[in-house]
């Protein structure tokens, strides 16, 4: 199997509009199916029937959707596992850092070390059992996000600019409303068609057509008509 990777350029109004068009509504499905599949805990392919009829798709185009959502889910998951570990290290290491600051606080004043001395060592135990108790919190509410149904949690567009809309100005947006067009873009940036080995050509979606010169002309077929379709190219290496 040869896999090819190219940036498309200069595409025409019409190319670039039937693409995004594609885009909106391969995220507008992806959007439904990830809350779905929280609000009724069932998994992806229990919905192909019913998405299929609901939103005019073909079952490629469905599952192509799923697999983009269960793999959100999945890196999500992967995440908080990973964040959750990190907790653990730090709350042992802080519990275990307790006990020896409380020792050099007992000599401290044993030893009748100054005032301002043994209020920066009160201060370090304060500020660590302080952490400790933030360490604690995030981790709790880490394991509770672990256990919640899959496909939680998803944010599509990104966190990172979902929360910049609190702070336009400091984010570079003049107002909420320049910030909210490009959240709408940012959430329906993508997509992606799906192939199998069966089919024709390997992918029935997108189909590569070898031009004479070595170019390609890419067929992608557009949601909603299994006649419609949008070609893109000639592509070069």
């Amino acid at each position: 199997m040869i896999t090819l990777h190219t940036r498309i350029r200069n595409l025409t109004l019409a190319q670039d509009s039937a693409l995004s068009t594609y885009a909106q509504r391969f995220n507008h499905v992806a959007h439904h199916l990830a809350a779905d599949m929280v609000k009724e805990r069932r998994t992806g392919p229990s919905f192909k029937n019913t998405y299929l009829r609901r939103f005019d798709i073909t079952a490629r185009q469905f599952n192509a959707v799923r697999l983009y959502v269960e793999g959100l889910a999945t890196n999500r998951v992967e995440n908080l596992k990973h964040q959750e570990n990190i907790l653990s290290d730090k709350i042992a290491a802080t519990k275990n850092l307790l006990p020896k600051i409380g020792k050099q606080i007992e000599k401290a004043k044993k030893n009748g070390v100054s005032t301002s001395d043994l209020q920066h060592l009160e201060n370090r135990l304060h500020q660590k059992k302080r952490k400790l108790r933030n360490l604690l919190e995030r981790q709790s509410k880490t394991i509770d996000d672990l256990h919640r149904p899959f496909a939680s949690g998803i944010c599509f567009g990104g966190r990172k600019l979902f929360h910049s809309q609190f702070h336009p100005e400091e984010n570079g947006y003049a107002d909420h409303a320049e910030w909210l067009a490009e959240w709408k873009s940012a959430r329906a940036s993508q997509f992606f068609v799906l192939g199998s080995k069966d089919e024709t050509t390997g992918c029935q979606g997108c189909v590569a057509r070898v031009q004479e010169d070595g170019s390609l002309l890419l067929d992608v077929r557009l949601p909603g008509d299994s006649e419609k379709c949008v070609t893109i190219g000639p592509l070069r290496r």
